[in-house]
């Protein structure tokens, strides 16, 4: 697991260190939606939201309209650790990808789209089976 910031005394998981990337507008964004959108259980995400709102980087709040909603939001620190970061992103991207051949990028994507499809149809079947011991 990367440290985001030498400065800041916690360890983020991937999905974690995307989470102040899924929120770069002004706007609020649900915390259930949010978890699915980075790939992560509620729980874990709530954990991770903590530990970027105790940096400063996030801010949750509770919907007035319902307390079992969590709306979550860049702080003003929180976008300018994106607008730091997403330079670096870039730039370590393209070190990495810079000897990686078209073709070879090409028949990776095909190659993750046919394990995406197997893993999608295997989870099908996994629920079909299921309904059907039912």
């Amino acid at each position: 697991m990367p440290r985001l910031s030498s400065s800041a005394s916690v360890i983020l998981c991937r999905a974690g260190a995307s989470c102040p990337r899924c929120t770069p507008t002004p706007g609020l964004l649900r915390k259930k939606p949010l978890a699915e959108r980075v790939g992560m259980d509620p729980g874990a995400l709530t954990r991770q939201l903590k530990a970027l709102q105790e940096l400063g980087w996030v801010e949750r709040n509770t919907s007035e309209r319902d307390n079992r909603v969590t709306n979550v939001t860049l702080s003003a620190l929180g976008h300018g650790i994106v607008e730091q970061a997403m330079p670096l992103r870039s730039g370590f991207l393209q070190d990495v990808l810079e000897n990686v051949s078209e073709t070879t990028m090409r028949n990776l994507s095909k190659g993750l789209e046919e394990l995406e499809g197997g893993i999608a149809e295997a989870v099908l079947r996994t629920q079909q089976d299921k309904a059907d011991a039912a």
